[in-house]
């Protein structure tokens, strides 16, 4: 049996309803037993939705607001639209190939042949060329007596060794021709 004011229990449990409305619902709610089981599977339907995660729009939703609101005649937001489609869209792509051609130089500076040129597309820069190897052994100077400090506790920019090639201290390698590593 339907009851007049089964209608009002959904806007009663969204809070819809004026605080008069309110009041006549829960007196009824008090006396009828079948209103109360359809808040009570209102609820519970309720707290189950909100369970589901919201969806996602689809990835071609983007694009297609986008090419809208570029073609929209009049619109204050089609340049914005455009420029965010020509250069968001292939950053990921441009990111790609740098992270590529910073790689193939990485690998190709491993070896001890000497680079003096990078290409980058249609572009060349000149690298500078590698130092020649100290002659003689680098010399260290010796602490005298009394001058010994404990050393200090993170890296000393004397210590970081910067990478010369063949022959000089290299980038994470040892040093060469007998020199003393700081």
């Amino acid at each position: 049996m339907s009851c007049r004011l089964e209608q009002q229990l959904g806007p009663y449990l969204e809070g819809e309803l004026s605080v008069e409305a309110c009041r006549r619902i829960e007196q009824h709610l008090q006396s009828c037993p079948s209103c109360g089981r359809v808040l009570r599977e209102l609820r519970a339907t309720v707290d189950l939705l909100r369970l589901v995660p919201e969806p996602s729009p689809a990835p071609e939703l983007r694009h297609a607001v986008m090419d809208r609101i570029a073609t929209t005649p009049d619109s204050r937001w089609a340049l914005g639209a455009a420029w965010l489609r020509a250069h968001v869209t292939p950053l990921p792509a441009a990111l790609a190939a740098l992270a590529a051609t910073a790689l193939v130089v990485v690998v190709v500076n491993g070896s001890d042949a000497p680079l003096t040129t990078v290409a980058l597309g249609s572009l060349t820069a000149p690298v500078a060329p590698r130092a020649a190897a100290p002659s003689a052994p680098l010399a260290v100077p010796q602490p005298t007596p009394g001058t010994l400090r404990p050393a200090a506790t993170g890296h000393s920019p004397r210590a970081t060794r910067m990478g010369t090639g063949a022959g000089g201290v290299g980038a994470g390698g040892a040093a060469h021709d007998g020199a003393q590593r700081l």
